[in-house]
């Protein structure tokens, strides 16, 4: 079950990651370089999304024990606001 969260946190990471590439137009997929391409405040929140789903919870496994599910789901929605974000600054700059 542990690999499964694990799993599960580090696809809302990937979505963050692609979402990142697709509004940077680039095809680099490092997430260190993505993140210092990106303007304020998105630099800072991409960072905490990097830093605790893909490093602490999905990489070294220290995610919430006690309501992994709740977990989840707070930082889905962190995530989707955060690609929502994203999609209306690239609308702007049309």
């Amino acid at each position: 079950k542990d690999e499964y969260y694990r799993v599960a946190f580090n696809r809302l990471f990937d979505s963050a990651r692609l979402a990142v590439m697709a509004f940077l137009n680039t095809e680099n997929s490092r997430w260190g370089q993505l993140r210092k391409a990106l303007p304020k405040p998105f630099k800072e929140q991409f960072r905490r999304i990097v830093n605790t789903l893909h490093i602490q919870y999905s990489y070294d496994g220290n995610y919430p024990k006690d309501d992994p599910a709740g977990a989840f789901t707070h930082w889905r929605q962190e995530v989707e606001e955060f690609i929502t974000k994203l999609e209306q600054k690239a609308d702007q700059t049309k």
